[in-house]
């Protein structure tokens, strides 16, 4: 594609859009696949430091042989930034994605104590009752509606769960509206340069390339309706979990959903 292309209508991007409800191996995987590609983190930083605080009083009172799982980890990043700030956990970490990742795209896999594996979070492959602390920061709310009873089965009794959720306003219209207008901007810069092939013109590209991932994405997250905009929402989602606190966190960067919340001690 000319640099020209770029200011056309018809010049989509080409990315591969998950639905979990029909294929939640298949799409989904070679969706995150190539967005961790371009990227390295894939949340606000303020998420990723409240969760970070919330959950290094906990992961301190865990001994050896004890799990955390972090559902949808991505590249690592949460386990990098964790580690950069505070001494390495009795406990292993276990980070999951279903993102087909490379050793060298992870951030903490030459750390001590912290294992990767890829799969679904409708299908985990750990056994009942084997982690003590679940968390995630951003991811969950993505996935299918089995992971809620998969995540069930693997947490042991009185095991806390602590999650970031997307708030609904990631998909508003003014959100959309925000991204597309910074894909023109990027799209008459890239014009300006003609047919050029510069560093500065593949930096522009990539940008674009990333901004237009997104919008799909988003464009898919709001007509599934996934994201919760009432805490009464998220609540049901976790029903039977034991809520602990549902509240909203917010910078600059956007607002989410805090969700600490324990496995019943009795399942029956």
């Amino acid at each position: 594609m000319s640099n020209n292309e770029f200011l056309r209508p018809e010049a989509k991007i080409r990315v591969v859009i998950p639905n979990p409800s029909n294929d939640p191996v298949g799409s989904e995987k070679v969706f995150y696949t190539n967005f961790y590609k371009d990227h390295t983190d894939d949340s606000p930083e303020g998420s990723r430091l409240s969760l970070i605080k919330r959950a290094r009083p906990l992961i301190e009172t865990l001994e050896e042989g004890e799990w955390v799982l972090d559902v949808g980890a991505g590249r690592q990043i949460l386990e990098k930034e964790y580690l950069q700030n505070y001494p390495a956990p009795k406990a292993k970490i276990l980070t999951f994605d279903i993102a087909d990742l490379k050793s060298e795209q992870l951030l903490a896999e030459d750390k001590e104590n912290v294992f990767h594996i890829r799969g679904n979070g409708a299908r985990l492959p750990f056994p009942d009752e084997s982690i003590s602390l679940a968390i995630s920061n951003m991811a969950f709310d993505f996935m299918p509606k089995k992971a809620r009873s998969e995540l069930f089965r693997v947490t042991k009794p009185g095991a806390s769960i602590l999650f970031n959720l997307h708030h609904s306003s990631l998909v508003s219209t003014q959100n959309i509206n925000s991204i597309e207008e910074h894909m023109r901007k990027l799209s008459r810069k890239i014009f300006m340069h003609g047919d050029r092939q510069t560093p500065k013109v593949t930096s522009l590209k990539k940008e674009h390339k990333m901004a237009g991932d997104i919008l799909i994405h988003r464009d898919y997250l709001k007509k599934s309706k996934k994201l919760s905009d009432c805490e009464e929402q998220v609540r049901q989602t976790f029903q039977r979990f034991e809520i602990q606190k549902v509240a909203l966190g917010q910078n600059i960067n956007g607002t989410w959903w805090e969700v600490d919340m324990k496995k019943p001690l009795s399942t029956r």
